[in-house]
């Protein structure tokens, strides 16, 4: 079956018509909707108010080439998660409401990786980082703006 969605624009929500294509009658809880700017979500979703919303696990890939996995609910990314950006960099860890949110690791394209606790896609206190020659870094973040590290010796 396919039909034409509504979706909203509230909250990271995609806005305007999506194509809506219902699951096997194996898995009701799948389905595929196709978006007009070419991105595609591929998962579960649940029933609200008699329309389809993303809910449970799934796949976003976007029109740019991100990639988004895991858990959804109400349409957006929310617990444990992996975004793979179309500039080469990496996110995995917990997501609420489509923000980094929990412990998480944040990886550059060109290998620089960053490991602490994010709140509403911020770092926020002990991070851990370590650059391209792998030298490993300590150091603490109050609201993303920056923070002293300090080289970790063996």
């Amino acid at each position: 079956m396919e039909r034409e969605e509504r979706c909203s624009a509230e909250n990271g929500k995609f806005h305007g018509l999506a194509t809506f294509f219902s699951s096997a009658p194996a898995d009701p809880s799948a389905a595929v909707f196709v978006f007009p700017d070419g991105s595609v979500y591929e998962g579960q979703v649940d029933n609200v108010d008699g329309r389809p919303v993303r809910k449970g696990q799934g796949v976003l890939r976007l029109a740019d080439g991100s990639k988004m996995t895991g858990q959804w609910k109400s349409d957006l990314l929310h617990g444990r998660g992996r975004c793979e950006f179309a500039d080469g960099s990496v996110y995995e860890g917990q997501w609420c409401r489509h923000a980094f949110d929990g412990e998480g690791t944040l990886t550059s394209a060109s290998g620089v990786a960053i490991t602490g606790r994010w709140a509403a896609g911020k770092l926020t206190g002990p991070v851990q980082s370590k650059d391209e020659q792998g030298v490993q870094w300590v150091g603490q973040m109050a609201d993303h703006r920056g923070c002293q590290l300090t080289v970790m010796r063996p």
